[in-house]
C-alpha cells in the first residue's frame, strides 16, 4: 500500500472513529431528572389520571422521568395496610437510582411524606397538591423541604348556589365518611352554617351506618333537602366502593339534589357545584416541581392556596328539578345541553353549503363564460360587419374618383373639341380625385402599418404653431365659398416639438369632418391657446352633431357616424390615425358634441420649452 492511500485510510477511519463517538455531556445534559408521584389512592380512583395528565402536561417535552407509587389508603386505610406500603416503598428505594424530587396527591400522601421525611425521604424536596386540610398545607410554608397547590374547595361559593337555586331549602345534608380528607371537608362544611342560616347544615356519616343503612337515610331525605356529596367510600362496617359504585348507590336511592365539590362524578347523577380540577392541580403542581428542579429553592416558593376551580352543572339534572340555563352564575359550564339544530346537524349542514356554495360559483362562472362568449361574438360579429362595410365603402370611395377620373380623361381624349380653359378645369379634376386617392390610400397604409405594431415614424423639430398651421390654410382656403373660416390662434409663436406633417395630417382630417357634417356656409371654427405644458387646438363646428354613443365610438377603426342629412364620405380610419398620431406626441384628444347642436374636437401637443424659452 503506497503512503497517499495509507493516509487516506487513516483520515477515513479516524472520521468514522469521531462519527460514532459520544459527545461527552454533563450530567445534568444527559441524565433525566427522576420524579417519583406517591398517589394517596389507587390507578381505579377517579381523580388519578386527572391529576397524573396535569403533570404530564408540563413534564411531557421535558427531561423528567416520572414514577408512581399508590398507597391504596381509601380502600386499605387501616395501619397494617400503611406500614406494608412503608416497607415496599422503602425497599424499591434502597435498589434504584435516588430521585431528586417527590410528589405527594392528596392528604393521606402527604402525612406519610412528612411521617417519614426525615427517613425515606430525606433532603429531598416535596411538591403536594390535592390537600384538603388548608391548616396542614399552610404550615409547609415554615418546611425548607415542602411546598406545593392546596385542594381548596369552592364549599361556600357552592353552598351558596344552593340557597339560590333552590330558596325552598330548609336544609342541606352532607354525605361523609371517616376518611381524613372527608372530615376535613366536613369541618370546612360547617364552617359556613351561620353564613347560610335559617338553613341547617347536617349530615349523614357512614361512620355510623353500613351501605344499605346508608342507602335507606337517603330515601327518607324530605322534599325540602338538598344533599352535598363530600366522601362516601367506606361504611362503618369496614367496607369499601369504589367512587363510581359509591355514586350509582347514592343517585339510585336519592330524590333529591345532589351537588359536589369536584370534577369526577358530574353528568352521572350530580346536578353541580363549583368544582376543583385535579389536572390543574396536577398541572400547578409539576410547574412547581419544574422550578425546583431547575434551581429554584423550595424555601422560596410558598404554598398556593387558591384552586382553579370552576361551576359546572349537569342539564339532565337542572331538568329534572324545573332549573334554568339563565338561573346558573355566569360563565357556568352545561353538561349535555341540548344541542341545537346547527349543533346537532353542523357537518351535514356545512356539506350542503358547500355544494350549494360549489354550485353557485360554478353557475358564476358559466354565466360569466356565456356572457364573456356573447360579448366577444358580438364584438367579433361587429368586426365583421365593419370589415364588410369598410370593403364596400373603399370600393365606393375607390369607384366615385376613378369614374370622375375615367370620364375626364375621356373627355380630354378628344381635346380638340375643348377650349385650354374647358381642359384645365378637367385636369385639375383628376388631379384633385388623385389627391383623394392618394391620401385614402395612405390613410389605409398608417393604419396597417399601427396594425401590425410597426406605429407611424415621426419626424420631430421644434417649430411655432403658425408654421404648423400653414399648409392647413390652403386646405381651407379650398373650401372657401362652401364654408365659413374663422382661425384664432393664440401665442401663436409658442414652439412645438412635433411632427409637423402628420399634425397638418391631424388638422386636415379634423377639418374635412367638419366640412363633411356642417351645412353650406356654417360657421367652422379654429382655435389654439397655450397652458402650461402644452398647446391646445379646437375644431369646432355647427354641424349635425352626434350622439352620447357615437362619441364613444369615433376613434374606432371603420366607425363612421350614421347621421342623416350628411355625405358620410371616408372609410371610417381618419380618427383612430389622429387619435392615434396625437398619442404618439404625448397629447391628448377628445369630442365634445350634442345632437343638432354641433362638435367640437380638441386635441393638446406638448411645448418645446427649451426651444421656447431660447427664442
Amino acid at each position: 500500500m503506497t503512503l497517499t492511500w495509507r493516509c487516506l485510510f487513516f483520515v477515513v477511519a479516524l472520521f468514522a472513529f469521531l462519527w460514532v463517538l459520544p459527545c461527552p455531556l454533563s450530567a445534568g445534559e444527559s441524565d433525566p431528572h427522576r420524579v417519583l408521584f406517591v398517589s394517596s389512592y389507587h390507578p381505579g380512583f377517579p381523580t388519578f389520571f386527572q391529576q397524573v395528565n396535569g403533570l404530564k402536561s408540563v413534564f411531557d417535552g421535558t427531561r423528567v422521568l416520572l414514577d408512581v407509587e399508590f398507597m391504596d389508603s381509601k380502600r386499605f386505610p387501616d395501619q397494617e395496610s400503611l406500614d406494608r406500603f412503608y416497607l415496599s416503598l422503602s425497599t424499591k428505594l434502597s435498589r434504584i437510582e435516588p430521585y431528586d424530587i417527590v410528589i405527594v396527591g392528596d392528604d393521606n400522601a402527604l402525612l406519610f411524606a412528612l411521617k417519614y421525611q426525615q427517613t425515606l425521604f430525606a433532603d429531598l424536596p416535596i411538591v403536594f397538591l390535592g390537600v384538603n386540610n388548608l391548616d396542614r398545607a399552610q404550615e409547609q410554608n415554615d418546611n425548607p423541604q415542602i411546598t406545593g397547590v392546596v385542594e381548596a374547595v369552592s364549599m361556600q361559593e357552592t353552598l351558596e348556589t344552593i340557597t339560590r337555586l333552590h330558596p325552598d331549602v330548609s336544609r342541606i345534608v352532607a354525605l361523609v365518611d371517616e376518611t381524613p380528607s372527608g372530615q376535613s371537608d366536613l369541618k370546612t362544611f360547617y364552617r359556613y352554617k351561620k353564613d347560610v342560616a335559617p338553613v341547617i347544615l347536617s349530615e349523614i356519616s357512614l361512620g355510623q351506618y353500613s351501605f344499605e343503612a346508608f342507602a335507606e337515610q337517603l330515601r327518607s331525605l324530605g322534599d325540602r333537602d338538598v344533599v352535598l356529596l363530600l366522601s362516601a367510600y367506606r361504611d362503618k362496617d369496614g367496607q369499601a366502593m369504589l367512587f363510581h359504585k359509591s355514586l350509582q348507590l347514592i343517585s339510585e336511592n336519592l330524590s333529591r339534589p345532589l351537588y359536589h365539590l369536584w370534577s369526577h362524578g358530574m353528568g352521572e347523577g350530580i346536578l353541580g357545584g363549583k368544582v376543583i380540577s385535579h389536572f390543574e392541580q396536577g398541572r400547578a403542581a409539576a410547574d412547581i416541581a419544574l422550578n425546583v428542579l431547575t434551581g429554584t429553592p423550595v424555601r422560596e416558593i410558598p404554598v398556593l392556596r387558591e384552586s382553579p376551580n370552576s361551576y359546572v352543572f349537569d342539564y339532565r339534572e337542572m331538568k329534572r328539578f324545573g332549573l334554568h340555563i339563565a338561573d346558573l352564575p355566569e360563565e357556568s359550564v352545561v353538561l349535555h345541553k341540548p344541542q341545537t339544530y346547527y349543533q346537532k346537524h353542523k357537518l351535514l349542514i356545512w356539506v350542503v353549503v358547500c355544494i350549494l356554495a360549489g354550485y353557485s360559483t360554478l353557475l358564476v362562472i358559466m354565466w360569466n363564460s356565456i356572457l364573456s362568449r356573447k360579448k366577444a361574438e358580438k364584438h367579433l360579429r361587429e368586426i365583421d360587419r365593419n370589415k364588410t362595410e369598410f370593403i364596400n365603402t373603399v370600393a365606393h370611395e375607390f369607384r366615385t374618383p376613378l369614374t370622375s377620373i375615367q370620364g375626364f380623361s375621356e373627355v380630354l381624349l378628344n381635346r380638340d373639341q375643348l377650349s385650354d380653359e374647358e381642359q384645365r378645369e378637367f385636369v385639375g379634376y383628376i388631379h384633385d380625385r388623385s389627391v383623394s386617392l392618394s391620401a385614402l390610400v395612405n390613410e389605409i397604409l398608417d393604419v396597417s402599418r399601427i396594425e401590425a405594431g410597426k406605429g407611424l415614424p415621426l419626424t420631430l423639430s421644434a417649430c411655432p404653431v403658425t408654421e404648423v398651421f400653414d399648409q392647413v390654410e390652403l386646405y381651407m382656403k379650398k373650401q372657401e365659398g362652401h364654408r365659413q373660416f374663422e382661425v384664432f390662434l393664440a401665442d401663436g409663436d409658442t414652439r412645438l416639438m412635433v411632427d409637423k406633417v402628420k399634425i397638418r395630417q391631424v388638422l386636415e382630417n379634423l377639418l374635412s369632418n367638419a366640412v363633411k357634417f356642417s351645412e353650406e356656409e356654417s360657421l367652422i371654427q379654429v382655435r389654439g391657446e397655450a397652458g402650461d405644458r402644452s398647446y391646445r387646438f379646437s375644431v369646432i363646428d355647427q354641424g349635425v352633431g352626434m350622439t352620447l354613443e357615437q362619441v364613444k365610438k369615433v376613434f374606432d377603426k371603420f366607425y363612421r357616424a350614421d347621421t342623416s342629412g350628411t355625405a358620410a364620405e371616408g372609410v371610417g380610419l381618419g380618427m383612430n390615425v389622429v387619435k392615434y398620431i396625437v398619442e404618439n406626441h404625448g397629447g391628448k384628444i377628445w369630442v365634445k358634441s350634442a345632437l343638432g347642436v354641433g362638435t367640437t374636437v380638441s386635441f393638446t401637443l406638448p411645448i418645446d420649452r427649451m426651444n421656447d424659452a431660447a427664442a
